[in-house]
């Protein structure tokens, strides 16, 4: 039996069709596979870190950037990548160096996310890797996605941080969903 009259007769014409598209349009979404998979478009030669957890039921995303040079990354040109990915920015903070080195625990550098959706609260948090000690401003966005609380059950839909170093050669992404 010649080859594609196999293919004709496991799949049918049609079959194969849909099995052609479905598997040109994964190689092509591959970076959509997680909430935040649009970022690792974003400046690729400057992507220093990329951490991720993916389980049965959430996952978080924690990536940084760094350049050798001030004002690398336009804090405009990131807000609106961000935005036309669907994120809508709720607030944003600024922090001195000071403070951000005291966010630590175990005795390395941590961002941490809240579960709340109006205030930083150490018990309502969750801990990311730090890659910025300097002066730096967290932007908070709805991403479209939740994230819950394991245990008591608060939620939020405010669970997305963009972290932007005061002189803007470093930012950090952080993202939570689910539980």
């Amino acid at each position: 039996m010649h080859n594609s009259q196999f293919k004709d007769r496991i799949f049918g014409r049609a079959g194969l069709h849909c099995l052609l598209i479905a598997s040109f349009a994964s190689i092509l979404s591959c970076n959509r596979l997680h909430p935040a998979g649009f970022w690792v478009e974003y400046e690729k030669e400057h992507l220093k870190e990329n951490k991720w957890d993916f389980g049965p039921f959430g996952g978080f995303v924690a990536m940084h950037w760094r350049a050798s040079y001030d004002s690398a990354f336009s804090e405009n040109h990131i807000l609106n990548f961000a935005e036309s990915h669907g994120w809508e920015q709720v607030d944003k903070t600024s922090f001195k160096s000071d403070t951000v080195r005291s966010w630590t625990s175990s005795g390395k550098p941590i961002f941490f996310g809240t579960y709340s959706e109006h205030t930083y609260q150490a018990n309502l948090s969750f801990d990311f890797p730090r890659w910025i000690d300097s002066d730096l401003v967290v932007y908070r966005f709805k991403t479209g996605w939740i994230a819950v609380q394991p245990g008591n059950k608060m939620e939020t839909r405010v669970n997305g941080y963009l972290v932007v170093s005061a002189d803007r050669c470093q930012f950090s992404v952080y993202h939570l969903w689910g539980e």
